[in-house]
């Protein structure tokens, strides 16, 4: 995930479009979650239901639900017959293997391969950024085709994962949200590609940032593979960190728990971005993402949202890179 300031002139050195784009998105959070207590629910667990039963209209009905309970949901489940479809929601050896791989060996591996360029960058030969953007697809399908397959082979839906679409209100808002907010993103994009001095604005913004700096496309082929990649990583680490690991770590402990642990190793899988900003805006970024899943109750709109995301910022990078080239001849 990338995401990209642009400083306002007007205003020494304040963070414009994140500013903007955060605040929209805090406030359209913030309306779906009043919304969802205005009719009724608890706020202490608009997040559950969805998550016990895997956003499933059938499990729903089966369960008896419409309760927004976690722990009588969970009772429900675990007295359910092990022979019957609806068993196939709790978690499995083969999901607690998924989970440990996602949640501890993703991060890791990311970190050690991080730590591994860092040191031959030091010594004078980088890798190929090409070859750096085949790493990063290995990391992101491995890890999401074993899942999909482990997900398959025990026999679930996919709507389990939130890639269900049921035209619910919260499913129509959360997916007109995060069209909105991803045109505005793009928007912005664009805004790089014709004004000059929105372009020094970034370059400036990008000082400092020495982790985003080093995976910025420089030519026009490394700039078509990126946005291969910006793609990927919109739909493996939503399917990965927002809807798998979420869903399976709530089965052992409280829900909040489960969205705090998936965040952080979301988080930790971004450390190559290695400033304490670029962490945050990371971490902050996830909170959303999180938010528009669950209370969407469909993981389109963060799909959507988190590749808007990741294009949007490489089509900034490459845009100012453009002009600064340009700028040099």
């Amino acid at each position: 995930m990338i995401y990209v300031r642009i400083l306002n002139k007007t205003e020494k050195g304040g963070p414009m479009t994140r500013g903007l784009i955060f605040a929209t998105v805090m406030v359209a959070v913030s309306a779906l979650l009043a919304m969802s207590v205005s009719a009724g629910e608890d706020i202490n667990n608009v997040f559950s239901a969805g998550i016990v039963t895997g956003f499933s209209p059938e499990l729903n009905s089966e369960l008896n639900t419409g309760v927004h309970d976690t722990a009588k949901a969970r009772d429900m489940v675990q007295n359910i017959d092990s022979g019957s479809d609806i068993a196939r929601i709790r978690p499995t050896s083969i999901d607690a293997a998924l989970m440990l791989i996602i949640g501890v060996g993703l991060p890791f591996v990311g970190w050690i391969m991080h730590k591994r360029e860092m040191a031959r960058k030091v010594a004078g030969y980088k890798t190929p950024l090409l070859k750096s953007y085949q790493y990063s697809f290995l990391l992101l399908w491995i890890p999401t085709i074993l899942l999909i397959g482990g997900w398959v082979y025990q026999g679930r839906a996919f709507n389990m994962l939130g890639l269900g679409f049921d035209g619910t209100w919260q499913n129509w808002m959360g997916l007109s949200i995060a069209v909105i907010l991803s045109a505005f993103y793009m928007w912005q994009a664009f805004r790089v590609k014709i004004n000059e001095r929105i372009a020094e604005s970034v370059l400036k913004g990008l000082e400092g940032e020495a982790g985003i700096q080093d995976i910025a496309p420089q030519s026009h082929t490394e700039y078509r593979v990126f946005q291969g990649l910006s793609l990927s990583a919109g739909f493996t680490e939503e399917i990965m960190f927002r809807a798998f690991l979420v869903w399976g770590l709530s089965h052992y402990m409280l829900v909040i728990v489960a969205i705090t642990l998936s965040l952080v190793a979301f988080t930790l899988a971004h450390l190559y971005q290695q400033t304490v900003n670029a962490i945050i805006r990371v971490l902050l970024m996830g909170i959303v993402l999180t938010a528009a899943y669950l209370l969407s109750g469909s993981l389109w709109p963060a799909i959507i949202l988190h590749a808007a995301v990741d294009l949007g910022g490489g089509a900034m990078l490459w845009y100012a890179k453009k002009y600064e080239q340009k700028s040099v001849v």
